[in-house]
């Protein structure tokens, strides 16, 4: 069983960093940030739903952290554009006005858009009342767990305050919380816990100072949201624990204790108030309890304060969660551990615990052997160690690499690569365009009116636009800003190959690319449909065009009906370009594809391990050539992963049915594409030596002709 690696602030803001830089310049016309921050997430190790109660916490800040890098707006922008890196686990775009509100009025932060723009959005706002705040274009990157009870939303809420450096505040948050989360982000410091007064604001630091102990959280990875429904429990309580306050006269349960609630029960009753209002006082008292245990190094009475912490939020608060007694209770069921609870809001998150640093490793072995969450997710865990607050990046890592620049030319025009960030480097706001032997024209974002969408796929969507300029009607694939790394590899991949294949008869023109809010504009030849919607509409014998494919050997298509594309000219064309040929031993070996036409080999890696080749996609070839021989999908529909499995990679090979009636070289042919054992399996070269292949080439189809007359006898196709 591995044990989690410490680790420190730094090593984590540079790593975000990397990815973010990449990411920035990619959203942002290939600008660098100027500015950037950090700031931490927390763990409390006891005093939990006191702080707004004004009562005492015991939080540290974590080496785990959220990252801001930005730049401000170009000139006469009026917005601020956010995007998230994929370490957040929840990329996206936002663009939004600076909120400005008048100082000492009340105020809302407009909510719309992705749930982590409104905490950014508040901070801004809030900000904002005291000074001009100017639009600003910015990367959030974290490897605080969203929703795991580690403040991820503090985090993010104190990288903003530094970011446009000015004071935090805790009015922010659509949830209603007490100081403790950012005031730990901010004010962390190394080697101490943080004694914090939440009425007075005093704090003190309580050194964490024994090596021999180790503070374990442990991730359930059952997620709560305290934006998105939970937040009415949330603050249910919150309102409950206030109106017992002022039933017995007091502003806040600080002020009263045990007794106080003792001897007025019933009205505590009345207030709907009894158990939560149990578990604030004596929360509190626990927690100064704490202090003194963890002052004096009685370790063994702060383990046992911390597991009595987590039974009354289990029993009186009732904000424990099956995952987090579970985890709690195989935590407690061993040698050298001597406390532990959960951490944060509750509902779901993390646990954290305190033991012997010889106790660490059987205790993750033991969580790891019996906990599965409901959701069929295993635990995760941190060695957490005080580390400082918030802080500024240096500029070294904010502005990052460049990589080194390769040239690819695209007819007498020239666009620079970026071999290590994969930006192109050449592509902005408008681009120059060229059709047939026309006069090239320059194209402009604004320029292009969208009349139709032609269809969606897993990274945007296709438009058929019209350029107001020349009345030119051209196929514009849009790439959302929120795809990944991953995904933005595989997309400048297609655009190298693209712009590398200008003169193959076989691909889809490639006109230009620019930039529009972050997303990518391709601008491609219209094609009239796909072989995909043609044969919904109509079942003829097509495949006897398909293996001029093979004749292509600059690049690879997701070969599949849905890019094959036909014109009225008679054109058969590829679209949706993977990975280029040449580059078939660095790049091919992913688990890139549409997994319905996946090879067995990709869906069990265990076959080839994790790599493959072009016989793969040759297998997908077959799947694409059955399709459209035979009229229908080779395999049943599929409810699951497993039934994939099964099918795909335990089961026959797709055969041509006895009763259909096809060429025996064709037969032969499709069969060999869909040879199970990828060692016996021929690639393309093969395959064009073929008896199949040499029988087509001494035919001559006409498909302009056949097109046409579907296209005149079939009233369901669209108007082309």
């Amino acid at each position: 069983m591995a044990v989690p690696q410490q680790t420190s602030q730094r090593a984590e803001y540079e790593r975000l960093c990397k990815e973010a830089v990449k990411e920035f310049r990619w959203r942002f016309d290939n600008q660098s940030p100027t500015v950037g921050v950090y700031a931490p997430g927390r763990v409390n190790l006891i005093g939990e739903h006191t702080d707004y109660n004004g009562g005492f916490v015991l939080p540290m800040a974590l080496h785990l952290v959220t990252v801001i890098l930005g730049r401000p707006s170009p000139s006469g922008s009026r917005n601020c554009r956010l995007i998230t890196a994929a370490s957040t686990g929840e990329t996206g775009y936002h663009e939004f006005p600076v909120p400005q509100f008048p100082k000492d009025e009340p105020w809302e932060v407009e909510t719309e858009g992705p749930f982590w723009a409104t905490y950014l959005k508040g901070v801004v706002a809030l900000m904002n009342r005291s000074g001009s705040i100017p639009p600003f274009d910015a990367i959030i990157a974290t490897s605080v767990p969203l929703g795991g009870g580690l403040s991820s939303s503090a985090a993010l809420e104190a990288a903003t305050c530094r970011f446009i450096e000015s004071e935090r505040s805790t009015d922010m948050p659509r949830v209603r919380c007490g100081i403790m989360d950012q005031f730990v982000s901010l004010m962390g410091s190394e080697k101490n816990a943080l004694f914090i007064d939440c009425r007075s604001h005093e704090v003190q630091q309580v050194p964490m100072k024994e090596p021999e102990l180790v503070v374990l959280i442990a991730n359930s990875n059952y997620r709560h949201s305290l934006g998105e429904g939970v937040d009415k429990e949330y603050e249910k309580r919150r309102q409950t624990c206030e109106a017992v306050a002022k039933k017995l006269g007091r502003d806040m349960l600080r002020d009263l204790t045990l007794e106080d609630l003792e001897g007025h029960w019933e009205g505590c009753s009345g207030a709907s108030g009894v158990l939560p209002s149990r578990h604030v006082v004596t929360e509190i008292q626990r927690t100064s309890d704490a202090v003194r245990a963890l002052t004096d190094g009685d370790y063994l009475k702060f383990g046992q304060l911390m597991t009595a912490s987590h039974k009354s939020l289990r029993d009186d608060y009732e904000v424990s969660c099956g995952e987090l007694d579970k985890l709690v209770n195989l935590a407690l069921d061993g040698e050298g551990v001597l406390g532990s609870r959960m951490t944060g809001g509750g509902f779901g998150g993390c646990t954290v615990t305190l033991l012997k640093r010889s106790a660490m490793q059987s205790t993750i072995a033991r969580i790891q052997e019996s906990y599965e969450s409901r959701n069929g997710e295993k635990a995760t865990f941190y060695i957490a160690t005080p580390c400082g607050g918030a802080g500024d990046i240096p500029q070294k890592l904010v502005v990052g690499k460049k990589g080194r620049g390769v040239t690819v030319d695209i007819g007498k025009k020239k666009k620079e690569m970026n071999e290590v960030d994969y930006i192109p480097e050449g592509i902005d706001s408008k681009t120059m365009i060229r059709i047939g032997n026309e006069e090239p024209f320059e194209c402009k974002a604004e320029d292009l009116i969208e009349e139709k969408e032609l269809g969606r796929g897993a990274y945007g969507s296709v438009y058929q636009m019209r350029h107001s300029k020349t009345d030119t009607i051209m196929a514009v694939k849009r790439i959302r800003a929120t795809i990944d790394s991953n995904e933005r590899r595989r997309l400048l991949m297609d655009l190298r190959v693209s712009m590398r294949c200008l003169d193959c008869p076989y691909t889809v023109t490639f006109f230009g690319a620019l930039f529009k809010d972050g997303d990518v504009w391709i601008c491609m030849e219209l094609m009239d449909m796909s072989l995909h919607d043609l044969y919904k509409l109509v079942y003829e014998k097509l495949h006897l065009t398909i293996p001029e494919w093979g004749r292509w050997e600059n690049g690879r298509s997701y070969v599949k009906p849905s890019n094959i594309l036909i014109n009225r000219a008679g054109q058969v064309k590829l679209c949706d370009f993977g990975i280029a040929g040449e580059l078939v031993n660095s790049f091919c070996q992913t688990d890139i594809g549409c997994k319905p036409y996946l090879a067995p080999e990709r869906i069990n890696p265990m076959v080839l391990g994790a790599k493959y080749d072009q016989r793969s996609d040759v297998w997908s070839y077959g799947i694409t050539l059955y399709e459209l021989a035979v009229g229908q999908f080779p395999y049943p529909v599929w409810k699951n992963m497993f039934e994939q499995l099964k099918s795909v990679v335990d089961g026959e090979a797709p055969r041509v049915p006895a009763n259909l009636s096809l060429s025996p070289e064709f037969t032969d042919y499709l069969h060999l594409c869909l040879t199970k054992d990828v060692e016996t399996r021929p690639g393309f070269q093969e395959l064009l030596n073929h008896a199949f292949i040499r029988m087509m080439e001494e035919e001559v189809r006409e498909v302009k002709t056949w097109y046409a007359d579907i296209v005149a006898r079939n009233k369901q196709l669209p108007d082309l």
